[in-house]
């Protein structure tokens, strides 16, 4: 197995009903509909009901279909300022008021509804990411803010910037 690093992110796919609805939303074809970042100490942080951590060996078996990737500009400063935001968001609830603001920024084709939900403490999957990420590193994902990022978002980021990232792993 390849050793992941804090800081990697893990984007993910299964059949659930769930993905598919959030799938179904998207305005072009994605592969993924979820996301989590590795931490210290092989934890992976994962929004899920609550925002919680996983070992990495269970996040991967959650999800079969992934991508793993890692920042080409990632710094062990960047990777403890994850480790500490990360820290601070276990045990919050999932953000259902955020993931229905980008239902309908996703019908709407905007980043306007949930561009306005600007309260740290209400996360979903990847605006949890892009939130570690843009204050880690200043990135923002395929420009989108935190508040309204998606798993989509930084998966073509991934994708559309290949030398901003070292590291891909595909599975599924």
């Amino acid at each position: 197995m390849i050793k992941l690093k804090p800081g990697d992110i893990i984007l993910g796919s299964k059949n659930a009903p769930v993905t598919k609805i959030i799938m179904w939303f998207q305005s072009n074809p994605v592969r993924y509909a979820h996301c989590m970042v590795v931490c210290s100490g092989g934890k992976v942080l994962q929004s899920k009901k609550t925002m919680h951590y996983l070992t990495i060996d269970e996040a991967l078996r959650k999800y079969p279909k992934h991508t793993i990737a890692r920042y080409r500009f990632a710094t062990e400063e960047g990777q403890k300022v994850i480790d500490e935001l990360a820290e601070e968001m276990i045990g919050e609830d999932y953000s259902w008021g955020r993931i229905c603001l980008q239902v309908f920024d996703h019908i709407f084709h905007t980043n306007w509804f949930s561009g306005k939900m600007k309260d740290e403490d209400d996360q979903v999957c990847s605006s949890a990411v892009a939130y570690v990420y843009e204050k880690a590193y200043g990135k923002k994902f395929s420009g989108a803010d935190w508040e309204s990022c998606t798993p989509d978002d930084i998966d073509d980021d991934i994708k559309n910037n290949p030398d901003e990232w070292s590291f891909t792993f595909e599975i599924g």
